[in-house]
């Protein structure tokens, strides 16, 4: 299951749920307004970025400040789901789903995580086409988990301010503003007012793929688009 939540409640308020199944919750909070404890827990603040808990049949408790936007997509998987997708690895399950959640936790702000979700939000097809799309993506998000907990991360060494991202920024508006056209690196990086091997590396560690991939993937959101239509 899949949530997507973009409000602004008028008043702060508290909402109590006890759900009598496990499952699994991963979320890309982009606000940091509403906070949760589970059972006789202290509250935890939801930060922007990546989250990730393990429902355990305990009562959770949702706090929302009123006036404050909250904005959020969440993956909710269940036990059966992970049966089957966790079948193909040698680990044993509750190990992979403990581990899996202690990883999202250490890297909240994992560039290729957040781009899937980038992609499921933005993601405008319908119907059985919708519903194929989201299944991939929830795929690619569990092999990106896997596959952190397995190899060793390699981190991109440059650093970014805010400048860097406002131009990063600028060149994605470039890349929506005509999806036909084909910019060159250079061309990209020009705009970026940045070197091309500085943005490519810049590029790929904001946004978590290379330009021509998000390229790629903006191109394919257009066509499921044109697709629901016929």
């Amino acid at each position: 299951m899949i949530l997507i939540g973009d409000y602004t409640p008028k008043d702060t308020f508290e909402k109590i749920t006890e759900i009598s199944e496990d499952y699994m919750e991963i979320g890309q909070f982009e606000t940091d307004s509403s906070s949760f404890k589970i059972g006789g827990r202290k509250k935890n603040q939801v930060d922007k970025g990546i989250y990730c808990y393990l429902n355990t049949q305990k009562k959770t408790y949702t706090y929302c400040e009123g006036g404050k936007p909250v904005r959020f997509t969440k993956v909710i998987l269940s036990p059966k789901y992970f049966n089957t997708y966790f079948r193909l690895h040698d680990r044993n399950n509750a190990e992979l789903l403990n581990s899996a959640r202690d990883y999202i936790l250490k890297n909240p702000s994992l560039p290729e995580l957040n781009f899937v979700f980038q992609q499921i939000r933005d993601c405008q097809a319908e119907g059985h086409t919708l519903k194929i799309y989201l299944e991939s993506k929830v795929m690619e998000l569990l092999s990106l988990v896997v596959k952190g907990m397995e190899q060793e991360q390699k981190h991109i060494s440059v650093k970014l301010d805010y400048k860097d991202i406002r131009n990063l920024r600028k060149t994605v508006t470039v890349m929506k503003n005509d999806l036909a056209a084909y910019p060159t690196g250079e061309e990209l990086a020009q705009i970026a007012g940045m070197s091309t091997a500085r943005y490519q590396l810049a590029f790929r560690k904001y946004y978590g793929t290379t330009p021509y991939e998000y390229l790629k993937e903006l191109r394919l959101n257009q066509a499921l688009i044109l697709l629901k239509k016929f």
